[in-house]
């Protein structure tokens, strides 16, 4: 799994995680599957976007994970995951940090099998400064517990995983990706809108360039980028 930005973030499969090259997607079964970065480089307060077309395979009865940073489990973890509950359509992102938990919760109506554009940014420390999009509308926020706070993030750099929790192995998703792109930047509803427009096989080695401020890491179809921005 091949970084495109030129910074070398280059992701592993584990567990089975495959990629189809008909399919242009990479596929996860829920059973213990992933995909991980190493010595993932962000800035304070964890600002970012992920872009991406996900595809659930099954109803998940729990909470399953789409992606997570983290840098230890148990008590003391400091990790930030973002979940979803399709049995329930909610997705949820959650900051955990010396033993406690804030969380955002977003509604939203499942579409079991079917491609979906997920989009999530996170423009400030607080966990309430996430906005999620699907298909490049803004889902509706349905409130969390604490959610107007900030809380303790890891420590940069770290491991950043694909189709489960940070760092240890569970509630694994059963879905599958396509054109995955990260942003150590706060995109703009307009931005969103237009990675969605652009279509899941875009033919542009799934890089989009903003603006020079705006680097992405691009894991969409395992081809290196033409420019050093994703």
């Amino acid at each position: 799994v091949q970084d495109t930005s030129g910074r070398g973030n280059d992701g592993v499969f584990y567990g089975g995680a495959s990629y189809d090259a008909n399919e242009k997607a990479f596929e996860f079964d829920g059973a213990g599957d992933y995909i991980r970065m190493r010595d993932w480089n962000y800035g304070t307060g964890f600002i970012h976007s992920f872009s991406g077309w996900v595809k659930i395979k099954s109803p998940e009865e729990s909470w399953t994970v789409l992606y997570g940073v983290g840098d230890a489990p148990g008590a003391n973890r400091t990790n930030f995951t973002i979940w979803t509950l399709t049995t329930s359509n909610f997705f949820r992102s959650e900051a955990d940090g010396s033993g406690s938990h804030i969380d955002h919760t977003f509604e939203f109506t499942g579409n079991m099998n079917k491609w979906m554009h997920v989009a999530v940014v996170k423009s400030g420390a607080a966990i309430n400064t996430t906005r999620m999009y699907i298909n490049g509308d803004i889902l509706p926020q349905s409130g969390g517990s604490n959610a107007s706070l900030s809380t303790a993030l890891p420590n940069s750099p770290q491991n950043f995983t694909l189709g489960t929790y940070a760092p240890s192995p569970a509630s694994e998703i059963n879905a599958d990706y396509s054109n995955i792109k990260f942003y150590d930047c706060a995109l703009t509803a307009e931005e969103v809108k237009t990675l969605y427009q652009m279509g899941r096989c875009d033919e542009s080695h799934h890089v989009v360039n903003f603006s020079k401020t705006r680097v992405g890491i691009g894991l969409g179809d395992g081809d290196l980028g033409d420019g050093a921005y994703g």
